[in-house]
């Protein structure tokens, strides 16, 4: 995280679309913050990060998967990151696990699988680099 907040500080441009769709649910007065995650879809949200001083352009992709319920984060990653090639396939367990619901942070222990360059390569944490 600190090598990328660095390169943010230094110029960089982070542009992002990204449409958030609630599945349907039941009516009733309130919902807690985990059935809202469990009908949280995304679809097709897309991110550049520009940075011309550290050679960084990366573009990216990240949705849900269809498939599961409540549905995992699929996320891509393609580009050169300080004057690196960097292509980056992964998975994350379904939403509800993505978030502490005790202070409503990021979960450090994420589930997220590597699926390229190394297949089944896993994390036991979400790197920090990946968050921002």
């Amino acid at each position: 995280m600190t090598e990328l907040s660095s390169d943010l500080l230094a110029g960089a441009t982070l542009d992002a679309d990204l449409a958030l769709e609630l599945q349907s649910l039941e009516q009733r007065p309130t919902f807690e913050f985990d059935t809202l995650l469990a009908h949280l879809r995304i679809d097709n949200a897309r991110f550049a990060y520009r940075n011309a001083e550290t050679e960084s352009d990366l573009q990216g992709t990240l949705e849900t998967d269809g498939e599961a319920e409540p549905p995992g984060l699929l996320f891509n990653v393609n580009g050169s990151f300080r004057d690196k090639s960097l292509t980056l396939q992964a998975s994350g367990a379904p939403l509800p696990r993505l978030v502490d619901l005790e202070d409503i942070s990021l979960q450090q222990d994420y589930p997220l699988i590597l699926r390229q360059p190394q297949p089944a390569c896993s994390f036991r944490r979400i790197p920090p680099w990946l968050l921002f």
